[in-house]
Parts: structure tokens; sequence; C-alpha cells
């Protein structure tokens, strides 16, 4: 699909809709004002209990989705984003422990991941759905200070020096209001939302997509993307994200440490 696009000059653009939020990008602006210092280590978790479900969602189906760590791939990509590219090196842990049988897919339900950055930098991501605790967050520590972006009760920290600030992880307190509602109510099913044909996405989610779409459209009339979001633009970060999944699983299977580079080549 990225060759294609670059053999007829098409605009390729990943729909990593976690780069659009709020509180993404401004997160990533404090660490390039250095705010934080240098940013040594990431910690996303999205973890929450699934219930049986009406019918078995594609997603659930290996085969069709790659599995848990695939369809839920945004938060891997926004590691990415904020440390700046992939790991050198990953090991991952998996399995399915609480969801056999037919009345569920065959995708893991715990997954555990380490990741080796360049320059001495770490990170830790989980995703499952076998969590009566649910979490769903990004922590990023830095040798000055720290941000948490807490995508279940919806809002940011800034901690630095001992002082606490805080800002929106959405674009209206309204908005995250809305996303720590749903968090709290019945709608979740392990960190994940079903929809419906004709059911209105929630308010959180359909200002991130109107957000999303207008940057889009704002390209596709001529404006220039600032050079972080470049790689949404051409491929590269859609690749990358895939790339690390893929060594991730190649961990799993194969029980040892994976480096990028027996993925991508040297």
């Amino acid at each position: 699909m990225v060759k294609a696009c670059e053999e007829n000059n098409v605009t390729f653009m990943a729909g990593h809709i976690m780069n659009f939020f709020n509180g993404v990008h401004h997160a990533k602006e404090i660490i390039n004002e250095g705010t934080i210092g240098k940013v040594l280590y990431c910690h996303s978790a999205r973890n929450g209990w699934e219930d049986v479900q009406e019918s078995v969602s594609w997603k659930k189906i290996r085969e069709k989705s790659g599995g848990h760590l695939y369809h839920h791939i945004h938060e891997l990509d926004c590691v990415q984003f904020i440390m700046g590219g992939m790991p050198e090196e990953v090991t991952m842990e998996a399995g399915n422990v609480a969801h056999k049988g037919e009345a569920f897919g065959d995708e893991d339900d715990m997954i555990f991941i380490n990741a080796r950055f360049s320059d001495d930098r770490y990170a830790v991501m989980e995703w499952g759905s076998a969590f009566h605790w649910p979490e769903h967050y990004l922590l990023i520590q830095g040798t000055k200070g720290a941000i948490r972006l807490d995508m279940f009760d919806a809002g940011c920290t800034l901690k630095v020096d001992g002082k606490v600030d805080h800002f929106l992880l959405h674009e209206s307190k309204e908005e995250d209001e809305d996303r720590t509602r749903i968090y709290h109510g019945t709608e979740m099913d392990g960190a994940i939302q079903y929809g419906k044909p004709g059911k209105k996405p929630p308010l959180w989610l359909h200002g991130v997509m109107v957000k999303e779409m207008k940057y889009l459209n704002d390209i596709m009339h001529g404006a220039e993307p600032t050079d972080e979001f470049k790689p949404l633009l051409t491929g590269e970060a859609a690749r990358a994200v895939i790339a690390t999944a893929d060594a991730c699983t190649k961990s799993r299977y194969e029980d040892r440490k994976v480096k990028l580079s027996e993925i991508i080549g040297d």
C-alpha cells in the first residue's frame, strides 16, 4: 500500500487517532520544550474485563484481526510517537487465560511487553480483557518530571519539582466527562466499546474524529504537515508500529528477546 502510494504520489494517512488527542499532542509539546527532561520510560495500560457478547466480534478472531495487540495497536503507536521511534528490542508474554471456548475468540486476553529503546530508555505496555480492575493510561517518566494521561478518569497531569498542573485529555471538559462516564458505566467491555449500525459515536470520540479528518482535509488542500506528523502521511508510522507488533509476536512464540532489526533489516 505504501509503495503504491509513493509511486502514484498519493497521500497515505494512517488513522492513529491517539496522536490527535489534545492530551497526547500537549504532552509531546511539553517534552519538546524540555520541561520533564529526557524521557526515560513510558508505561501504558489498557485493561478491563470482557463478558460474553451476543456474537464473537471479528476483532476476537486472530485470523481476521491479527489479535489483541493489532486491533488495539493505538497505545503501541502512541508510545512510539512519544519515544520518537521504534524500540531496538522487545520481549512479549501473552496468553488467553480467561476467555476460552466457543463463546469467545482465540486471541490473547493478557499481553505484557517490555521494550528497550536507544539511549537507555524503556517502555512497559500491557493490554487485556481479563482484568477485573480496569485501567487505561499512559505514564511518561522523565529526568525532571512526569506526565500521566488518564483515559479512564479522563484528564492529564504534569508533575515537575513537586508541583502539579492539570490539562484536558480531549478538547473540552464536557468531552473528558463524557469519556469518564462511559468508562464507569456499562458500555465498556475490556476497554472496548462496541458500536452498532446507526449508533452515534460518543462525544469524545466524535470530537477526535472531526479533528483528525480536518487535519487530513487541510493536508489535501495544501497544508504542510509538521515534522512530527509527517510519518502519519507517508505510511512510515503505520509500518513502524506493525513492525514492532510483529517483533513482539515473534518474541511470544519463540520465547526470546527479538531485535527490531530482525523485522526491518539493519
